[in-house]
């Protein structure tokens, strides 16, 4: 019975055959029938590669297979051809939707950067009205702590009634913790002062970094090496290398002796 199962599987259509091919599916097809000769000639080449051995024995072999090289090679500049003939008018209709959607975006960022400049002018001046009041504050209770603190040790050598004093002390308390307070709150960071509270939006002041390469000859690479990406890294080397380079530390730089079919 498996058997017959086996069979039918053989001849009957595969699951989803009703099923219309992608446009992906189709637009494939149309190009293979379109450069069918250059794609059977590389499929002719793609089978003989197989055959070939792994070693020659004589000159005939190595002439023959010097000869289907330069042949496989002229038949990649030929699909290399066909393939930018291909996608050349959808790479100018990418470029022209690109550049449709390109303008808008960029009138848009640059409306929204008009708008964040006086947005920013505000939130600035109010932190810093923010950040002087603070410290307007903390003046005011830090001079108050100072004149309790002045009482106190005025009374120590009075010898004021016991109830008194401890009036006086717990007034010193309350007003140096008061005051330790308003100094945190002043010395705040002033990009915290400051906010805009839209209906589904909220603006604040953001402190950040930047840097800008001002001199390439004193720059720091060792500095820069674990942010620099690997494939930039083999890009320099190669380039070093074509240019003479034969020494560098952390780089393996060798001849390398290998046929080449022109």
């Amino acid at each position: 019975m498996s058997n017959t199962n086996n069979l039918l599987a053989d001849f009957l259509p595969p699951k989803n055959h009703n099923n219309p091919p992608t446009d992906l599916e189709l637009l494939k097809e149309e190009v293979l029938l379109r450069h069918i000769d250059v794609v059977q000639e590389a499929d002719k080449y793609i089978a003989l590669a197989t055959k070939i051995p792994p070693t020659f024995s004589n000159d005939e072999e190595a002439n023959f297979v010097s000869d289907f090289i330069k042949k496989a090679k002229k038949c990649t500049k030929a699909l290399e051809k066909s393939r930018k003939e291909e996608k050349e008018p959808y790479l100018r209709k990418g470029d022209y939707v690109y550049g449709i959607f390109s303008e808008i975006i960029t009138k848009l960022n640059l409306a929204a950067d008009r708008a964040n400049i006086p947005l920013t002018g505000y939130l600035n001046k109010k932190a810093y009205e923010e950040q002087k009041a603070r410290e307007a504050e903390f003046a005011a209770l830090n001079a108050e702590r100072e004149k309790a603190l002045a009482e106190v040790q005025k009374m120590v050598t009075q010898a004021p009634q016991m109830h008194t004093f401890m009036e006086a002390v717990d007034h010193l308390n309350t007003v140096s913790h008061v005051a330790e307070v308003a100094q945190k709150a002043a010395e705040a960071p002033i990009a915290a002062m400051a906010q805009a509270q839209g209906t589904i939006s909220q603006a604040a002041l953001v402190k950040t970094w930047q840097g800008k390469l001002v001199n390439l000859e004193t720059l720091d690479l060792n500095k820069l090496r674990l942010f620099i990406s690997r494939g930039a890294l083999e890009d320099a080397i190669t380039r070093f290398v074509k240019n003479g380079g034969r020494q560098c530390d952390g780089v393996e730089i060798k001849e390398i002796v290998e046929a080449k079919v022109k």
